[in-house]
């Protein structure tokens, strides 16, 4: 009698991701046998294609694609990536930040702390998210540009950016006086 799918999750749940995922690309399983095994790569970050199209297990960063997972992936060019998603976007979700700000200080007379705590939880976690990704993109990046030397420019800059965000953000919680 073939194990049922209880079993089957339990003795999935001990195998290592890398065999798991190669069981899954065998492609000589049973119904039974994949709804297991997909459930267990699930809890592991997984996502799926659907069985009979070639696709394999792939982790979510893996499926990141677009335009946006090309950039994380460095696969295109320094200046998409440095005046699309570091110029531009960073742009935009900084002059968002700032309006949001400018709300708390006019209509909410709240305390300065208070103020700085409801900014930066509600707009400096995604802001944040949005520089390292920028950050990441254009560093993975700098080499897809026919003059070397950009790439270099782009790298220190990406540094310089990196070093006055986190000074920003630390006197963002200094006291004013």
């Amino acid at each position: 009698m073939p194990p049922d799918r209880a079993q089957l999750k339990t003795n999935y749940d001990a195998t290592p991701t890398e065999d798991l995922v190669a069981l899954y690309d065998s492609k000589a399983l049973t119904d039974v046998a994949y709804d297991a095994l997909e459930e267990v790569l699930s809890g592991r970050g997984f996502t799926f294609d659907l069985r009979g199209d070639g696709g394999a297990a792939k982790s979510l960063f893996e499926r990141f694609d677009g335009f946006m997972g090309a950039h994380w992936r460095g696969e295109r060019s320094l200046a998409s990536a440095f005046w699309l998603v570091g110029l531009v976007g960073t742009g935009l979700i900084m002059a968002a930040t700032i309006a949001s700000d400018m709300v708390f200080v006019l209509f909410l007379p709240v305390p300065w702390f208070l103020q700085t705590v409801l900014v930066m939880g509600i707009f400096g976690a995604p802001l944040t998210a949005y520089l390292v990704f920028a950050w990441v993109s254009i560093w993975r990046c700098v080499w897809n540009t026919p003059w070397p030397v950009f790439g270099y420019i782009a790298r220190f800059i990406v540094v310089i950016s990196a070093l006055r965000y986190a000074d920003l953000f630390a006197v963002q919680f200094q006291q004013p006086g």
